[in-house]
């Protein structure tokens, strides 16, 4: 059985155990009432990863294959949603004083003062429609990909995504960052949106980030990782994944979710991620002309 396991085991797979030893090192030294709850749910995540892996080693259907592909995602979303809460329980005070003293320098003042005079009940709108499309676009990337039927595209794809949220989470797990928004509710609110639009958009997006660990910014990170490889299916695809991109950055700013710094950080981690998972995967660009590995 080990050596079965030792053949259907991935760097995908690998990433995870390691995430989790990782973490649940974090919550032995630095946990105490919360030590018990983090500690299981990081064996547990471990113990799934061996399970799943020879659960589905013997099927061949295309469900199980996608499952076996795409649990990992899953997993790291799990691993994001707790990583807020993981750093309140344990105590980790916030490190924003460091990107406002650096924004205070450079420009002179925060930019969420300089927005503020601009600010408009509309544009609250379209900013915060701008930050949840760009969740298009790592859904696109993956429907096109899939579609395509290169298999090995679809596993760089993953592979990218999760490299990239390994890191990102790492870092925010020791080094953990409130966001604009709370650290600077003292001294400006938000508080004017429209209707219904203006409450059920902002919630979502509530729903969908965790309270801190904004830096770097796993969404921004995998909207951008999708849309490097969302490029190889033409010139369209860039243009309009490129928008999303910039929308998704000016509202993450404007909306004080994110510092100016986060999304030049998503952008070089997203390319190295998407590097190496290209290079461990060996995949030609879809429409190059050139071979690709589709096993």
């Amino acid at each position: 059985m080990v050596d079965k396991l030792k053949r259907h085991l991935h760097l995908e797979d690998i990433l995870i155990v390691v995430y989790c030893l990782f973490q649940l090192i974090l919550v032995l030294v630095f946990g105490s009432t919360a030590q018990v709850f983090l500690a299981l749910f990081y064996i547990a995540s471990a113990i799934f990863v061996p399970i799943i892996n020879l659960l589905l080693s013997r099927s061949k259907q295309a469900p199980a294959v996608l499952l076996k592909a795409t649990y990992p995602l899953i997993l790291f979303y799990l691993f994001y949603r707790v990583s807020g809460l993981q750093s309140a329980l344990l105590g980790f005070q916030s490190h924003d004083a460091f990107f406002n003293n650096i924004e205070a320098s450079l420009l002179g003042a925060y930019p969420t003062f300089i927005l503020q005079r601009i600010m408009e009940v509309w544009l609250n709108e379209i900013s915060n429609l701008l930050y949840c499309l760009g969740w298009a676009v790592p859904l696109a990337a993956f429907y096109k990909i899939y579609r395509a039927g290169v298999m090995n595209q679809l596993k760089s794809f993953i592979l990218s995504i999760e490299l990239g949220c390994f890191v990102s989470l790492i870092i925010a797990s020791v080094w953990p960052i409130a966001g604009p928004e709370i650290s600077l509710n003292d001294y400006y609110y938000l508080g004017f949106y429209g209707p219904w639009f203006s409450i059920i958009v902002p919630e979502a997006i509530r729903l969908l980030s965790p309270a801190t660990a904004s830096f770097p910014p796993v969404y921004f990170l995998v909207v951008a990782t999708a849309a490097y490889y969302l490029w190889d299916f033409g010139r369209s695809y860039i243009v309009i994944s490129l928008i999303l991109i910039t929308g998704a950055y000016w509202s993450g700013i404007y909306l004080r979710y994110h510092y100016l710094a986060d999304g030049p950080v998503a952008l070089l981690i997203a390319f190295f991620a998407s590097a190496v998972a290209g290079y461990i995967y060996r995949t030609a660009p879809i429409g190059s002309g050139q071979p690709a590995n589709s096993s």
